[in-house]
């Protein structure tokens, strides 16, 4: 099958894109034709379609001519009809096309009688600043309301202008029904698909595929005497990450040491609360490699995810979980569904620091029942979150929205 995979970065970025060009490798290891489709950049990986790729537009300093263009990119519409015409695919799926492809490309997806499917990463079609979460705490205002929220609270980088920027946006995506030409969106969780549906997303349009990883490379060996055990988070450095309840966690505990692996906004002050003696017990890696971050999950205890917004899956979580770590995270949005409290981690109220020291307490004194913890996790991501499970499900998805009975994974 010759199948468009667009997405509006076509370089490593973020959590979206692992996504994205993990199901590129699974889906050309199983016999398709991949196509993508993005935004040009000089670190885009190279493709032989790159011509039709729309140009790099910079948001933080916008023209008014690029202002529309955000809301409705008749460019970017253009270069996916010719790409369309130049390789006839049979199958779309979306992901991050906000502001740089915009939601223009979808007309051209139905005009070309291609069944499509968007992968929902983020909040974007129900807040205007994509992550419901705004001045320190969840947020879900817009969701079955009015989007200009986001203007009388400041929404977008606390800023009026980029505020009602959004906002507009929003509202005239809403208006004129922009993602109507969505075949079915694919939801990661059934927390975001519930969200959807309060939005006024029908729900039969609605699916839940849970994202997939990788399997890991074969551990490195140990070398004797190697680094001692750490209490493991790894991600984004960001408000809505719950970084500020970590220290607090890890100040009340003293004598078990923290690994914070990651880089964001928060970094510097990060780096300045370290300079504390209450935090001498935690150490800051910053941005890790993949081989960097396999070998801090290697030498660590467990891993802790403290988020106080709604996380959409819990990728992170996936992925520590695979590495045989116990999880403690928040009780809140998808990271419930990815972690089973008291089988592969434990689950807390999210902003409640006392109640993340005490959870990670536990299991740093009792060694073996996170052994054990981490053992069901893998064989958790084992049986529900392999490659193959993902593929299948997407291609039985584009075969449903056609009307074909459904068919092995093999390419056609």
């Amino acid at each position: 099958m010759r199948i468009l995979l667009i997405n509006k970065f076509l370089r490593p970025v973020g959590g979206t894109e692992t996504i994205f060009f993990n199901e590129w490798r699974w889906l050309e290891a199983a016999g398709h034709t991949v196509i993508p489709f993005g935004m040009a950049h000089p670190d885009n990986v190279a493709s032989p379609y790159a011509e039709y790729w729309v140009p790099a537009v910079d948001y933080n300093r916008p023209t008014p001519g690029q202002l529309r263009e955000l809301v409705w990119s008749r460019t970017a519409a253009a270069r996916l009809a010719a790409l369309i015409a130049a390789t006839r695919p049979e199958a779309a799926h979306l992901h991050n096309i906000y502001h740089q492809l915009s939601p223009s490309i979808l007309p051209v997806l139905q005009q070309a009688n291609l069944p499509s499917l968007l992968t929902v990463h983020d909040y974007k079609l129900i807040c205007p600043n994509y992550r419901l979460f705004t001045g320190g705490v969840p947020c879900t205002r817009c969701v079955s309301s009015h989007p200009w929220h986001a203007l009388l609270h400041r929404c977008q980088k606390d800023s009026a202008a980029a505020s009602a920027l959004v906002a507009l946006e929003s509202s005239l995506h809403r208006r004129r029904q922009a993602y109507a030409p969505v075949d079915r969106f694919i939801v990661p969780s059934h927390f975001v698909q519930a969200l959807l549906v309060r939005g006024g997303f029908p729900a039969g349009k609605l699916q839940i595929i849970p994202h997939a990883i990788p399997a890991p490379a074969p551990p490195a060996p140990t070398p004797p005497g190697g680094a001692p055990p750490v209490v493991l988070y790894a991600g984004r450095l960001e408000p809505e990450k719950g970084l500020d309840i970590l220290l607090t966690a890890a100040a009340q505990l003293p004598d078990i040491p923290f690994a914070i692996a990651g880089e964001g906004s928060l970094g510097p002050a990060i780096a300045h609360e370290l300079t504390r003696p209450a935090l001498a017990n935690v150490r800051l890696l910053g941005k890790l490699s993949p081989a960097g971050l396999a070998a801090a999950r290697q030498s660590a205890r467990l891993a802790v995810v403290p988020s106080v917004w709604y996380e959409v899956f819990g990728l992170s979580a996936l992925e520590a979980l695979q590495a045989g770590l116990p999880v403690v995270a928040s009780r809140m949005g998808g990271l419930a569904e990815v972690v089973q409290h008291e089988q592969t981690g434990l689950l807390v109220p999210p902003g409640d620091a006392p109640a993340l020291a005490a959870a990670i307490r536990q299991l740093w004194d009792d060694p073996g029942r996170a052994q054990q913890m981490g053992r069901a996790g893998q064989a958790y991501v084992q049986q529900h979150h392999r490659p193959e499970q993902y593929t299948t499900a997407l291609l039985a998805a584009w075969q449903a929205i056609r009307g074909e009975p459904a068919a092995t994974p093999a390419a056609a």
